[in-house]
């Protein structure tokens, strides 16, 4: 006989139980045989408002995906772990629109608390101040570049370097980085360099 549960959230985590006797069905106890998904214990990411929620939409999807979760759930689900002024955006948009598709709930959510970019997103990339350090270049950069669609890696290499300040960027250019990677790790390099001399 076996006895199924529903799927359980449990301490942010989804679980799902089946109890089953083994000998009376001939079930293999092999989870790599099994048809059922095996949960993995994570913690499945809260979203209060606060920042932008792009990363925690990615994570949301990573988790999903790695738990096997069907996509009609994803935007149902993801509505117990919002709090805050999230939570109550969630209610209304919920109240007023019904349940909407991953898509647009990811779309909308971005809307309303991603930070106010223009439609332009690859301009903004490639007008992006260098205002300190390479670090902090590299993090305004990359966080613009999430935004800004599907990119060739050269292409990234190469609106990251054109930003870079003379000084640095001249000698990163004599590289050609191939990728953001290179580049990033070039421009430090020369970074630290030029800070030594």
């Amino acid at each position: 006989m076996v006895t199924r549960y529903p799927y359980i959230w449990e301490g942010g985590v989804t679980v799902s139980s089946n109890a089953s006797s083994h000998s009376q069905h001939n079930v293999s106890p092999d989870p790599e045989q099994s048809a059922v998904s095996r949960y993995h214990k994570l913690t499945f990411p809260c979203y209060d408002g606060a920042d932008d929620p792009l990363g925690w939409s990615l994570k949301c999807e990573q988790f999903f995906r790695g738990q096997q979760t069907r996509a009609v759930d994803w935007e149902w689900l993801v509505s117990f772990h919002m709090t805050g002024k999230a939570q109550m955006w969630y209610t209304v948009l919920e109240r007023d629109a019904g349940r909407a598709t991953w898509d647009d709930f990811s779309r909308l959510c971005q809307q309303r608390f991603g930070p106010p970019l223009s439609t332009k997103h690859l301009a903004d990339l490639a007008r992006l101040p260098f205002s300190s350090n390479v670090e902090a270049y590299l993090d305004a950069f990359q966080a613009r570049l999430a935004h800004s669609g599907r990119l060739s890696p050269y292409q990234q290499a190469q609106l990251f370097t054109g930003g870079l300040p003379d000084h640095i960027r001249v000698d990163v250019e004599l590289h050609d980085p191939q990728d953001l990677q290179q580049a990033m790790r070039l421009a430090r390099a020369y970074e630290r360099r030029n800070g030594s001399q």
